[in-house]
């Protein structure tokens, strides 16, 4: 029988170590750039806020989710600059009504982030590591530097990465890193056979939709 490898944000939740990638925070794989009508886009939006909130409360309730200091950086600068954008639109009545209303709910789902890399920080929900994992961690760095180039990854993908490698490798912990990167995933094939890592130590699941994660090997 084939195993149902979709998981619900409160499955994830109960995983040992939930690593999650700061494009999680934003929308499932794909985004909604098929999107050209302004309400399909506002509605997709309010379901990110929605989406945002209850990984907010489950962080709260604490919830096995982590995030690297890197990616905790980049969600706390979300931003939108809602004078500039409303300034840029010369169209219909109705039109600038509704992408009034969209601006607004952006604006609203920065706020949210904002306060969910918060409660990241206040629920002690950034990973720190204790000094002989990070002299691990910087061996690491130094082994597979070269994937950055290799596989297109940006600093904090690769912290992201290798933060994960070295928790699995020290920790005794099954870490599951939550990305829509691919190149994180390549990267993590090769590591993972390198570093005589099972799999299970370093199981990778995709935001395939709104609430559902699909684990990829």
């Amino acid at each position: 029988m084939q195993k149902n490898h979709l998981k619900s944000l409160d499955e994830l939740a109960k995983q040992d170590f939930v690593l999650i990638d700061t494009n999680i925070f934003s929308s499932p794989l794909g985004g909604y750039k098929d999107l050209v009508n302004i309400r399909e886009k506002l509605i997709s939006v309010e379901k990110d806020c929605e989406f945002l909130i209850l990984m907010k409360n489950l962080v709260e309730e604490k919830g096995n989710f982590y995030i690297t200091h890197l990616v905790f950086e980049e969600i706390q600068s979300c931003s939108y600059n809602f004078k500039k954008s409303i300034r840029k639109n010369r169209g219909s009545q109705k039109k600038n009504r509704d992408l009034l209303e969209l601006r607004r709910k952006l604006r609203e789902r920065c706020k949210i982030t904002r306060s969910l890399a918060n409660s990241f920080q206040e629920n002690d929900r950034i990973i720190g590591l204790r000094e002989d994992e990070q002299l691990i961690y910087d061996s690491l760095c130094k082994k597979y530097n070269r994937n950055k180039k290799e596989y297109g990854l940006s600093d904090t993908d690769f912290d992201f990465l290798i933060s994960g490698v070295t928790i699995a490798k020290t920790k005794s912990k099954y870490v599951t890193l939550v990305s829509n990167d691919f190149g994180i995933f390549k990267a993590r094939t090769g590591i993972v056979k390198k570093e005589n890592l099972s799999f299970k130590n370093l199981r990778f699941f995709i935001r395939e939709s709104l609430y559902d994660f699909k684990m990829i090997e």
